[in-house]
């Protein structure tokens, strides 16, 4: 699911001026879903359990998918960009804290 997100921001990012708002909420959504599924990913050791940041921007995105949709070309493109920063980062932590689990066991 993580790679095929990424494509498919990559694409989004390519053609966001072709993009309607209902495949703009629709992307939004999906990116929400999956930085649940990061946070809580059993993989993760909790490493993410106590990130109220973290929980802030997850519920701040939930509410303001429409907004965010509305927004216009470049700004979405700058929020577009802004999450697959943490996407990536997310996934990194989550490799790296199974890696360091699996040689520990």
């Amino acid at each position: 699911m993580f790679t095929d997100l990424m494509s498919e921001i990559r694409h989004a990012q390519k053609n966001i001026v072709n993009m309607h708002r209902w495949q703009r909420r629709s992307l939004i959504r999906k990116i929400v879903d999956e930085l649940h599924t990061l946070r809580d990913d059993d993989l993760c050791d909790g490493v993410f359990d106590r990130n109220d940041d973290l929980d802030n921007l997850i519920f701040n995105a939930c509410t303001s998918v429409s907004a965010l949709a509305e927004t216009d070309d470049a700004y979405f493109g700058l929020v577009l960009e802004e999450f697959s920063t943490l996407l990536k980062a997310m996934s990194d932590v989550i490799r790296r804290q199974s890696a360091l689990s699996a040689e520990l066991h």
